[in-house]
């Protein structure tokens, strides 16, 4: 096995027995692991992918970004960020790996669990954080978009505290990061039309600078 695919997999590997041992812990709680980390070869990931956290059809296929919304993201990937093989050009990651319904759930689930909320958080970031070193590749924050300063005291702010002191100590770090509003209910399709209204426009190079934009807004 070639180095990089090994330390790249010890770092999953590892990842994958903490989800294991919280599994045991919190036996009232669900933390789902993404099967498909692990490839043959990470020669080809050009991004890293964050959503919010598994959902339903996320804890029966153990994957991430498979429901409605994921299928919609992984279609937008292809058509305009240039991904022909997404298995082996993107990696899925969440900003929690708790399971529920709805994200807006999770404080819901996790009332009087505050310690692992976070930690949960905690330990997804510093996977991210990983990896993106790892593969020097992309990383696209979708889910909360540019309202996610506000979400930061709420359900998912633990994992933005993270994320942002990883970005205010490391520069290389800080630039790969971008951020878009979440699929559901047409929020990133609006978001893109306020800067591009003309289809024709929607590049490549041209969505990459609003997530630039909206993704230092992670770092003030």
């Amino acid at each position: 096995m070639p180095k990089k695919v090994n330390e790249i997999h010890n770092l999953i590997s590892l990842f994958e027995e903490q989800i294991k041992e919280w599994n045991v812990e919190h036996k009232k709680l669900n933390f789902v692991f993404n099967q498909e980390l692990y490839l043959e070869s990470y020669d080809c990931i050009k991004y890293i992918v964050v959503g919010d956290n598994p959902g339903v059809t996320e804890l029966e296929q153990g994957k991430y970004l498979v429901g409605v919304s994921g299928f919609s993201f992984r279609s937008i990937m292809k058509g305009i960020f240039s991904i022909n093989d997404f298995k082996n050009e993107v990696l899925v990651l969440n900003k929690t790996p708790i399971f529920s319904k709805q994200t807006e759930e999770l404080n819901l689930c996790l009332k009087g669990k505050i310690r692992i909320q976070k930690k949960a958080q905690k330990e997804m970031a510093q996977l991210i954080y990983n990896l993106q070193k790892g593969l020097n590749c992309k990383v696209i924050i979708i889910g909360k978009g540019a309202e996610s300063l506000n979400s930061r005291n709420k359900v998912l702010g633990e994992f933005y505290n993270r994320i942002s002191s990883f970005g205010q100590k490391d520069l290389e770090f800080k630039n790969s990061v971008y951020q878009f509003n979440h699929i559901s209910n047409n929020q990133f399709a609006k978001q893109i039309i306020k800067d591009f209204p003309n289809t024709n426009d929607w590049t490549e190079e041209n969505i990459l600078s609003i997530g630039k934009r909206e993704g230092n807004k992670i770092f003030r």
